[in-house]
Parts: C-alpha cells; sequence; structure tokens
C-alpha cells in the first residue's frame, strides 16, 4: 500500500464537506454526476494536511506554557482526526476514494476544519499587526465557511427521503410481485427472510406495501384497466432486464429487475408510475420513477426533470415479449414506451438442482481455448463436487472459443437445467440450443457473475427427440469466461 494512497485518502477524507456540498451542488444544477465533488474534496483536504502541519509547526515554536494550553488543545484535536482519516485509509482503501466521502466520516472532518479555523485566529492574533490581522480574517472565514456549508446541505439531507422513499417502495414491489430480491429486502430489513415470510400475511391484511392501489394491477389486462393514449404522448423505453435467481424449478416465470425512464410529453412531467405488459396484454411488472437519470435531460433538452429513470420488477412467463407503459391522468390512461425486451430464460437456486438426473451427452467437443475443469473453482466453490464442469477459464479471462454437447435426450417434462457460472461480464457468452438437423431454437446469454446458478430451458414441441447445446465465449475483454455443469433433467410434474 503506498504512503501517497493513503495520505490522498486521508485529504479525502478531510475535505469531504466540501465535496459533498459541492457535488450536491453541481447534481442539482444537472451539470455533472454525483462525483464532482471528489477532486474538490482532494484539493481541500490535501490544503487541509499542509495547515495543520504548519499550525502545528507555529504553536511548538512559539509555546508560551500557560497562554498556549488552548492551542495545544486544538492542536491535539486536529491530529487526533488526522490520525483517524490515516488509520481509516488503511483500513478502506481498496474501496476507492469516493467511499471517503461516506456521510458519517462528516462529523470528524468538520471537527477537524473548526479546530484548524479556531487555532489559525488564535496564532494570528499573537502575530505582528499587519500580518496577525490577516490571519485573523482568514480563521474567521474558514469557520464562516463551514458554518455556511452545514447550513446548505442541509437542503440537500432534507431532499434525501424521497430516495430512501423509492429503495423502501421498490422493495415492496418486489414483495407484491412474489420476486425475492434479497438485496432490495434488505433495505427494509437486515433479514430479509421476515419480510418475504410476512408477505402472505400483509396481502390477507391489505397492510403496507399491500394497502397500494395498485396491488391489484397484477394480472389485469391493460385494456380492462386503462384508456391506451396515442403513443406519441409518452417519451421512454426500457433500459435494462436483470434476471434474478429464484427458487421452484417447476416453474418458467422469470423473475427480474427492469429500469429504464419515461416522460409524459403532454403535462410536461415525470411519470410517476410504470406498468409492464406481456404480449398477451397482461401485466406481468410495475416500475415507479423518481430516479437519477442526468443523461437522458443532457440528451433531450426538452425533458425538464433529471429524475426520469424509473426501475421496478417482473415476475412473467419466459421468452414473452415486455412492453412498459407510463401511467398517466391519475390512473386512468396509459401510453406505451418504446423498445420491447424479451424476458429471458429463468435461473434458479443451484441447489434445487443437484439431485435431479444428469442428461449425459453422446459427444462433446471442445473448440479454441474451452476446457475440462475451466472455471475459476478456487474464488467461486462449485455446488457438485463431482460433478464434470467445462469452461473458457484457465486463469485469463481473454480465452475465446466455444463448447458443443450433441444428443442431449429431452426428458419427459421438457425443462432442463443447465448449472452455469460467468465471469463479472456476461458480453459476448452465449448458450444456443438446436435441434438434431443443426436448427437454432433458441440462444440465451445467460449472466450469473462470479455465483453458480441454474439456467432452466424449455425445449420447444417440434425440436424432437434430441437437442444439442453449443456454449460460446466470444469475449477476450476482462471477466467474460463462462463454464457448466452437466445439464439436468427436470421432472415430470
Amino acid at each position: 500500500m503506498h504512503i501517497d494512497s493513503v495520505l490522498l485518502y486521508a485529504a479525502t477524507y478531510l475535505g469531504g464537506p466540501f465535496g459533498v456540498i459541492i457535488a450536491n451542488t453541481l447534481q442539482f444544477l444537472q451539470l455533472f454526476d454525483a462525483e464532482g465533488g471528489l477532486l474538490a474534496a482532494q484539493i481541500m483536504g490535501s490544503f487541509g494536511l499542509l495547515i495543520s502541519v504548519g499550525l502545528g509547526f507555529l504553536v511548538i515554536v512559539q509555546w508560551r506554557g500557560e497562554t498556549c494550553r488552548a492551542e495545544a488543545i486544538l492542536l491535539t484535536i486536529i491530529f487526533m482526526v488526522v490520525g483517524t482519516a490515516i488509520v481509516t485509509a488503511l483500513g478502506r482503501l481498496n474501496f476507492t476514494y469516493t467511499q471517503a466521502l461516506s456521510s458519517r466520516y462528516t462529523t470528524p472532518a468538520l471537527i477537524f476544519w473548526s479546530a484548524t479555523g479556531l487555532l489559525g485566529y488564535l496564532i494570528a492574533a499573537r502575530l505582528p499587526s499587519s500580518i496577525g490581522r490577516a490571519l485573523s480574517i482568514v480563521g474567521v472565514t474558514v469557520l464562516s465557511i463551514l458554518s455556511t456549508i452545514v447550513v446548505l446541505h442541509q437542503m440537500f439531507v432534507i431532499c434525501g427521503p424521497p430516495d430512501i422513499r423509492l429503495v423502501r417502495d421498490e422493495a415492496g414491489i418486489a414483495i407484491i410481485l412474489g420476486v425475492k430480491d434479497d438485496e432490495a429486502l434488505k433495505h427494509i430489513f437486515p433479514n430479509p427472510s421476515i419480510p418475504w415470510q410476512a408477505r402472505d400475511f400483509l396481502r390477507q391484511k391489505r397492510l403496507s406495501m399491500f394497502s397500494e392501489p395498485f396491488v391489484e394491477w397484477y394480472g389485469l389486462n391493460i385494456r380492462d384497466k386503462f384508456h391506451l393514449a396515442p403513443k406519441s404522448r409518452c417519451q421512454g423505453v426500457i433500459d435494462s432486464f436483470d434476471v434474478i435467481v429464484s427458487s421452484g424449478s417447476g416453474t418458467l416465470r422469470t423473475h427480474g429487475r427492469v429500469k429504464g425512464w419515461a416522460w409524459d410529453r403532454e403535462s410536461a412531467s415525470v411519470a410517476q408510475i410504470i406498468v409492464i405488459a406481456d404480449e398477451r396484454d397482461v401485466i406481468v411488472g410495475l416500475g415507479l420513477s423518481g430516479h437519477w437519470r442526468p443523461d437522458v435531460s443532457k440528451t433531450l433538452p426538452t425533458i425538464k426533470s433529471a429524475r426520469v429513470g424509473w426501475q421496478g420488477y417482473v415476475n412473467a412467463v419466459a421468452g414473452n415479449s415486455l412492453t412498459a407503459y407510463a401511467v398517466t391522468d391519475d390512473g386512468q390512461t396509459i401510453c406505451q414506451l418504446d423498445q420491447e425486451h424479451v424476458a429471458p430464460q429463468p435461473m434458479i437456486d443451484i441447489n434445487e438442482v443437484i439431485q435431479m438426473s444428469k442428461i449425459v451427452s453422446k459427444n462433446i467437443r471442445l473448440n479454441g481455448m474451452w476446457q475440462l475443469d475451466g472455471d475459476d473453482h478456487i474464488n467461486v466453490i462449485r455446488p457438485d463436487p463431482n460433478d464434470k464442469v467445462y469452461g473458457s477459464w484457465n486463469g485469463s479471462d481473454a480465452n475465446v472459443g466455444n463448447l458443443v454437447l450433441d444428443g442431449l435426450s429431452v426428458p419427459v417434462s421438457r425443462r432442463i437445467v443447465i448449472p452455469v457460472v460467468t465471469g463479472p461480464s456476461s458480453s459476448s457468452l452465449s448458450i444456443a440450443v438446436l435441434d438434431s438437423s443443426g436448427r437454432e431454437l433458441m440462444r440465451i446469454q445467460p449472466e450469473s457473475p462470479m455465483k453458480w446458478a441454474a439456467l432452466v430451458i424449455k425445449v420447444p414441441l417440434d425440436a424432437g427427440a434430441t437437442i444439442d447445446l453449443s456454449v460460446d465465449d466470444n469475449g477476450p475483454g476482462w471477466g467474460q469466461w463462462m463454464a457448466i455443469g452437466t445439464p439436468r433433467a427436470v421432472p415430470d410434474l
């Protein structure tokens, strides 16, 4: 660990109050994102370190016994906070410099600057008249700036609760739709299983999130519930769909987290609620707006708010086409957003499939850099230590190639599961399902970064008695690798 990195982290820590207020101001003005204050924090913190050393030198060389006790106490406080910043850097530097801007570090940083300003004022009062007067002004100015920062920052603290509300309400939507997203549930309770276990009770009693009016929308046809406005009324898209590993291998429903943005042109405002419907026009997902998306308002000047981002959840049948709609006119009308999205194949808990019957391939072909035991099993523990694993990892994620499994027997249930793990990036990774003639039936981009999961695939009826799998890694970039275990047969229900 380099001393310059430690000192830079400590400087960021000490300059945090300045960095946070500048970052929030830039964000409020839509001039830059929340990282904009990092440089300001580092500059001010470095300045603070330098003046603390200078003040310490002046206290020592001009020591006058009883008259300098107050200065010695202030200097001790300064050095204590600086020492705290350095010790924090030794333990937290691996979390990047931005972590030093955490709100919990603001209190000691403000104490540092208060003590520094007061000490500078006391020392200046003992110096020759012209110099002392100038330094006294500097000390008072520092204290005044700090007081102003604290007052100004309260405006942004007041703006914080909407973000907290969004996080809470998104967890509520996950519970409403039956999507067990542990990361979201942890925001409302440390043990996510507790609110999840209370789900049925809350629904029956219409408590908490189940008291919201949109609870009844899930499963309804959009044409039975809403009037459909012209598509030109709204702007927006579905940006991404992230599959959430669920439980229950007997289902082919995909649980996922969706993100996008939406704007109501007619009212020139953010559409607050989003509904997601499948190709039958049945509502299978919900989302809430209010998320920070300054990139949209910068690109499209007609959009006057940076909080046009929305996030939500989907519980849909795999393979169905998904379309998002913005709810307008107090819940009476919807207008379609652009860019449909296909619900990907579901991922389920790997522990549910370990005991399922393995489907043995008649022929295994390894091409390129694919190999047996080609997974990062040191950092990602295999769920079945006795299973054969093929992958594109051998200590390098620059490998490319593919694995072909020929002649996999299709079970009676016509559902198979594939144990799979990917590197941090799933770009350029895919699994193709082909019939015995080589016709591609579907192609899937699995995403299970550094964690084994089970990909559930329903084999089409026209695929025949056997299928082939082509597992492709065409990505030489960082984190682009994939490994699979032996496919399993889902029992017929």
